[in-house]
């Protein structure tokens, strides 16, 4: 095909995705305009398409690389990185609770040992206390 058809293609494309039905009617327009031979309608019409959709994909990633090298600079974390630390710190508060759940279980645990610990002390204490005055009461009746 020659420049003029490769310009006005270019130029009807634009910048928007083309449909089938619009493309058949800018090579309607070009083969009465002579600039297509009527025999080559549909390939044109093919190669319109594809042009159409080369054009698209190639400026959606101008536009994607564009605005990620910008959200870079802005010093923005993209959405997956922040959805990655959302579940990391969920599973460290999951951690922590099922942590603080165990010490304080442990410290009740600890906390009611040491005062049976410490009931048993007095308990002993008393019994000792006790002994030693009923083994003193005994020296002092064998004395007399």
């Amino acid at each position: 095909m020659d420049k003029a058809w490769q310009k006005y293609a270019e130029t009807a494309v634009g910048l928007t995705e083309m449909t089938r039905q619009r493309a058949e009617n800018v090579v309607r327009t070009l083969v009465k305009q002579g600039e297509i031979a009527a025999d080559l309608t549909e390939k044109a019409v093919d190669e319109l398409l594809q042009r159409s959709e080369r054009n698209r994909k190639a400026l959606t990633a101008l536009v994607r690389g564009e605005t990620e090298r910008a959200v870079s600079r802005l010093g923005l974390v993209p959405r997956k990185e922040v959805e990655r630390l959302q579940e990391k710190v969920q599973r460290l508060e999951r951690q922590l609770s099922e942590a603080g759940g165990a010490k304080k279980s442990a410290s009740a645990k600890k906390s009611s040992a040491k005062k049976s610990s410490a009931a048993k002390k007095s308990s002993a204490a008393k019994k000792s206390s006790a002994a030693k005055k009923s083994s003193a009461a005994k020296k002092s009746a064998k004395k007399s």
